[in-house]
């Protein structure tokens, strides 16, 4: 989660505003925001949650101008929650209060919208298709090769599902056979791979 880091908080100001989306990873992801932003002297100061179908944001965007976050942070999901980024920017909000994701980027938004709008939000997560090191280039001519080059963007969920299988592979070379117990020992024994992210440790 971006907040993990105190690096936002002690860039942008202490006074977050978080928005996510209605169901237990929305509610859990708050829940954690708020705690993170605790154990570093910062608080949720406004959440709002919406159902998966919400698509207008104008009334919520009013609120955060009123309430003066130093931080908005989000956790939407799906594509009527996407509606959200148009709309702060015709409100002529970009630039004007940062704003985080935990999920931005996770369906390619950054390819399908405009720099205006997307400019500007912080996003942490462990893979871009865009990564450039020679391991992801690999991987991705290989991926197309079997899988064409149509086959939509490649995200952090199906990288995590990647780096998941090539570590699982790595503790079964290490425990010399498929006994459970002898790979679990070997996971639990510091295993890293290189993977098209990077080093990815299992700590």
């Amino acid at each position: 989660m971006l907040f993990r880091s105190p690096a936002l908080i002690e860039k942008h100001g202490k006074k977050i505003y978080f928005l996510g989306a209605d169901y237990n990873y929305g509610q859990i992801s708050a829940y954690a925001t708020k705690a993170i932003a605790k154990a570093h002297g910062a608080e949720v100061i406004g959440a709002e949650f919406f159902p998966l179908d919400a698509s207008s944001f104008g009334a919520t965007i009013n609120r955060i101008q009123s309430a003066k976050p130093d931080i908005v942070h989000t956790v939407f999901v799906g594509p009527a929650h996407g509606s959200f980024w148009g709309q702060w920017a015709s409100a002529g909000m970009v630039g004007k209060i940062p704003v985080s994701s935990q999920t931005f980027g996770l369906a390619g938004e950054q390819l399908r919208m405009p720099p205006e709008v997307s400019e500007g939000i912080y996003v942490c997560l462990n893979y871009f298709e865009e990564v450039s090191t020679p391991e992801n280039e690999r991987f991705l001519k290989r991926f197309k090769a079997k899988f064409g080059s149509s086959y939509g963007y490649i995200s952090e969920a199906s990288m995590a599902e990647y780096q998941a299988l090539k570590l699982w592979a790595e503790a079964v070379k290490k425990s010399n056979g498929t006994d459970a117990d002898a790979i679990e020992r070997a996971a639990k024994a510091g295993l890293s791979v290189l993977a098209p992210s990077g080093n990815v440790v299992l700590d």
